[in-house]
């Protein structure tokens, strides 16, 4: 298959806060018309991927990205109620990516960037398997992204003086955190498996061709700043994005 376009392909972990924020990027990918689009969605429940209405395009929205549903993952066997709903998802997405792998690996015109979240920078292995560029996609704003690559940078002296003593963390570029924020992450054991996996995933982000953040210079001008004089990976605002409000929502009183 001939073509000059770029493929790009993007990961949608479990949940729709997940599958939301990537559909939209897609869309908007699509919208420039260089690129062709595919979206790998990840379930663990079925009921999620039967609102169809989620994949699809609003009117004037232009053509939609191509979607490939994986394979459904049953977890039921990693425990009871003890288990997090986080956990679900990263062990959802481990077990999806054999399932992405082959997908991959069948297309005619492959990807040429593969595009994942937090949870899915296990797949980073299948774009570097393919020579694809990788890049992550935060949702969420810089603040949220300047504390997690600096999480693996904070000396644990600091982190247990803001959990046992109740100190503020300070995060370049960002207002001190408050014990009040109650940020999980700190006040994980760091021997916790799930810590270390956090910390492997922020690893792994670093290493990537970018990270895309929803938010925009003016928003955040003093973190965006701060992430891009002391972090090596390319910062890329791109918000904002947001999915627009059906019509048929709005009710007029």
């Amino acid at each position: 298959m001939e073509t000059t376009m770029s493929h790009i392909a993007l990961l949608a972990s479990p949940g729709m806060g997940h599958l939301i924020p990537v559909l939209e990027l897609a869309k908007h990918l699509v919208s420039h018309q260089s690129f062709k689009v595919t979206v790998f969605v990840v379930a663990t429940d079925h009921a999620s991927l039967a609102n169809t209405h989620l994949l699809q395009s609003p009117a004037d929205s232009g053509d939609l990205p191509d979607i490939v549903l994986l394979p459904f993952i049953d977890v039921s066997d990693i425990g009871g109620p003890s288990v997090s709903f986080i956990a679900t998802i990263v062990i959802t997405v481990l077990r999806s990516m054999p399932f992405l792998r082959s997908e991959i690996s069948k297309m005619e015109f492959r990807p040429t960037a593969l595009v994942v979240d937090l949870f899915g920078t296990d797949a980073l292995e299948i774009a570097d398997e393919y020579n694809m560029l990788k890049f992550v996609f935060i949702a969420s704003n810089a603040w949220f992204l300047a504390v997690m690559l600096c999480t693996p940078e904070i000396d644990r002296k600091e982190i247990d003086e803001h959990v046992k003593n109740r100190k503020p963390l300070h995060i370049p570029g960002c207002k001190p955190i408050k014990f009040e924020h109650n940020l999980e992450v700190f006040f994980m054991d760091a021997n916790d498996p799930f810590y270390q996996g956090y910390v492997e995933a922020i690893n792994k982000m670093s290493l990537t061709d970018g990270i895309l953040v929803n938010t925009w210079d003016e928003l955040e001008p003093t973190t965006l700043k701060a992430l891009r004089e002391t972090k090596k990976v390319p910062i890329y605002p791109i918000g904002p994005l947001v999915r627009p409000i059906e019509k048929s929502a709005l009710v007029t009183k």
